[in-house]
């Protein structure tokens, strides 16, 4: 997943959320990416770089943080798109799936975002959907 807004706690509802997604990415249209290289943040979450396509997300991240979700920013980390492909338990499986990533994934791969789902964190183990926002949809 690209992650465009990180998880926090709020008592907006996903009706509330999702009209607000609707908002700010109305006639956005869909994102043609290229994910080169792999990386891993905190020891903890291995992930692919966005190279084509970075500008746009950043842009977008920065157009759903308006009006309703403007207090959840993130203020500690400066986003950074990129695309998670697994989360290790500890440091040494951290290390080991990145050079397994590096290994198999040396390529770019071309992709397009065509969507953002509205996801519920109940845990690390749990997630939820909660609807999906088409974009380039008026």
């Amino acid at each position: 997943h690209v992650t465009l807004v990180f998880p926090f706690a709020s008592s907006l509802t996903a009706l509330q959320l999702l009209t607000h997604m609707r908002r700010q990415v109305r006639g956005w249209p869909a994102l043609p990416v290229t994910l080169a290289g792999c990386d891993a943040f905190g020891l903890e979450w291995v992930h692919l770089r966005v190279m084509r396509g970075h500008a746009s997300l950043c842009e977008l991240h920065d157009r759903l943080h308006r009006g309703a979700l403007a207090p959840f920013r993130h203020r500690v980390l400066a986003y950074e798109p990129h695309l998670t492909i697994g989360r290790a338990a500890d440091d040494a499986r951290c290390a080991s799936m990145l050079a397994e990533a590096k290994r198999c994934l040396h390529a770019p791969v071309d992709a397009t975002v065509e969507r953002l789902t509205l996801v519920r964190v109940h845990s690390p183990t749990s997630i939820a959907s909660c609807g999906e926002i088409a974009l380039g949809a008026a």
